[in-house]
């Protein structure tokens, strides 16, 4: 990995955890301020964990650069590096009224971030252990989901019996049309949505529970199916993997996951007019699970034991009412919320912003340019870098000139030596002034 490439991605990275910081920590705040319904928290939980990742890239893709952002590598005062000079270079002898100026190719060189700058050479090395343990906690997880894979293998389809026929009736009730396909195993203890169509029973499921009971558990889980509550676990907990250095990310996750369980509830009690069986079928399963969880997040009904009883007792409270946010309602919170943190929080950047103006051109155009008019015999090298100097220093070329300082440089061919402009020095105002640069080339002798 190139210096270059670690600066910019560890400046990446920090601005996503600042930006990930400040929008977990406000949601946590307004779940906690406000107490809104579950759609609300759920809607507002997938914006924080998935947010920093937009506002970041934007950032740091549009150079944008809010009140109080900072960057790894400090712009010189000059604005390049002290490009040193060769012993030919010291034992030359300046002429009168003329100024040394160095090669574009070192202007470009001082350009280049160097292997062994502190600087550069951390964020590389923090770069590179931060992908090897990401890459190493990201596979550890698929691990896990193969394993969950492999205690499924041996699934069978449900094509026939009162479960499969009630799947039909309740997808009609709900309303739900995309394809589903029903499953059971010996080897799991909670029914689960998988994937974008399958739900997963236990055994037990086709006999131990009455048609109410039933009703609930297809009904929970179709809501699973729709809301895709199965892929954003995947993804919330590959996030929470990859970027382990937020630990608010697991807060997330595990909101996330709780809330969808809730709504889920709800939707079902809401379409089969009452709570109480699916409170039931909740304790019935509950007796089931005797061995741990599935090992990974799941959109399992219960999965997460620690929730059964507040679950059951939300559900006989009364019915739930079902709420849902618009989608026009949620695009519109997306942008004013994504607006708000890409305007106003602060990024980090691998290098510093340039401090002149747009019409400025680069040192390596400046370089080429004093080169072509010293081969081509137009404007003294002097005078033009005294205009070029002025116009960085937002001067006149009689004061601008008074900033530049002789020193010799020594030609390519050290064999032949002779004194050329070499440097503008920092004047009154160094910060602005650029350490123009360009190598001015003895004509070819007739060959």
């Amino acid at each position: 990995m190139t210096p270059a490439l670690g600066n910019t991605v560890a400046a990446w990275l920090a601005t996503y955890a600042i930006h990930s910081t400040l929008l977990i920590a406000s949601v946590a705040l307004f779940v906690r301020w406000r107490a809104p319904n579950a759609a609300v928290r759920d809607f507002a939980w997938k914006l924080a964990l998935t947010g920093a990742l937009v506002t970041s890239t934007i950032q740091s893709v549009g150079n944008l650069r809010p009140l109080g952002s900072f960057a790894f590598e400090k712009q010189s005062p000059t604005g390049t590096a002290a490009i040193p000079a060769s012993p030919a270079s010291r034992r030359a002898t300046p002429t009168a009224g003329t100024i040394a100026i160095s090669g574009a190719a070192a202007t470009n060189e001082a350009l280049t971030p160097k292997a062994n700058d502190p600087v550069f050479a951390f964020t590389t090395w923090a770069v590179m252990v931060w992908g090897a343990i990401a890459l190493l906690l990201a596979l550890t997880y698929i691990a896990r989901r193969l394993v969950l894979a492999g205690r499924l293998v041996t699934r069978r389809p449900v094509i026939e019996g009162r479960l499969h026929a009630l799947l039909g009736v309740v997808r009609a009730e709900t309303g739900f049309d995309g394809p589903v396909t029903l499953t059971a195993a010996s080897t799991i203890a909670s029914p689960v949505a998988l994937g974008l169509s399958e739900i997963c029973v236990p055994e037990a499921a086709l006999t131990d529970l009455d048609e109410e009971q039933q009703r609930g558990l297809l009904a929970h889980e179709l809501a699973h199916l729709a809301r895709r509550d199965p892929l954003w676990l995947d993804a919330a907990s590959l996030l929470e993997r990859v970027f382990f250095f937020q630990p608010l990310n697991r807060l997330a996750r595990r909101e996330l996951q709780q809330n969808a369980e809730y709504i889920c509830d709800d939707w079902a009690a809401t379409h089969n007019g009452s709570g109480e069986p699916l409170a039931r079928c909740l304790a019935r399963v509950a007796e089931w699970i005797e061995a741990s969880p599935l090992g990974v997040p799941v959109a399992g009904m219960a999965e997460q034991r620690s929730l059964l009883v507040s679950r059951i007792a939300r559900l006989l409270e009364d019915t739930p009412v079902r709420f849902t946010l618009s989608r026009i309602t949620m695009a519109a919170a997306t942008v004013v919320a994504l607006v708000a943190v890409v305007a106003a929080v602060p990024s980090v950047h691998a290098t510093a912003a340039e401090q002149v103006g747009d019409s400025m051109r680069t040192r390596a155009d400046v370089a080429r340019s004093l080169e072509r008019e010293a081969r081509t015999g137009g404007t003294s090298a002097p005078a033009r870098l005294a205009e070029l100097a002025a116009s960085q220093l937002n001067q006149r070329p009689h004061d601008a000139a008074a900033h530049l300082v002789e020193k010799p440089v020594a030609l390519d061919d050290e064999r032949e030596q002779r004194p050329v402009p070499l440097d503008v020095a920092a004047g009154q105002r160094p910060h602005r002034v650029l350490n123009l640069v360009a190598v001015v080339r003895r004509e070819r002798t007739e060959v």
